[in-house]
């Protein structure tokens, strides 16, 4: 089977996606409030709407590498936060292009688009995980469970 998929983007493409990235940004911006109420991490409540900004970016520009500009954008902006996040967000997209060329190889279907849009939440969730491992080593960031602490937090179970 041949890949149909074109590598080379117009203007429009870059637009679409840079106008989903201003999306993303405001859209980050008005979850924040969610950030202070619910127990849940940021990952976890922004991974549902960002797959839906890449599903709209992925059913309007046919092509591979969408993933990793959208988060080469994103990330950027963000780095004005932390630096940590620009990477863990662009390690999500490139990972997210590279699984999508190695196992699906071309969007030829809705249903195709539609389960490898959360794919980039995703691989956002693993660089912040191995970003916060490996190069954050903070305290606050750290899961460990002595004896004593489990049995502390079974007792209050």
């Amino acid at each position: 089977m041949k890949n149909n998929m074109k590598w080379n983007m117009n203007v429009k493409d870059i637009t679409t996606i840079g106008i989903c990235v201003a999306i993303a940004v405001v859209l980050g911006k008005l979850l924040a409030v969610l950030y202070r109420i619910m127990p849940f991490s940021r990952g976890v409540i922004n991974a549902p709407f960002y797959s839906f900004l890449i599903a709209l970016i992925l059913y309007r520009v046919i092509k591979p590498g969408v993933m990793t500009l959208f988060a080469l954008g994103y990330g950027i902006i963000m780095a004005r936060i932390s630096i940590f996040s620009t990477i863990s967000i662009i390690i999500g997209g490139v990972l997210a292009d590279l699984i999508i060329l190695i196992f699906v190889k071309e969007y030829d279907s809705n249903v195709k688009i539609a389960l490898c849009a959360p794919i980039c939440s995703a691989g956002g969730i693993i660089g912040t995980f191995f970003m916060v491992t490996f190069l954050v080593k903070s305290r606050l960031y750290n899961i460990t469970c002595t004896i004593q602490n489990c049995a502390e937090i079974l007792t209050l179970i």
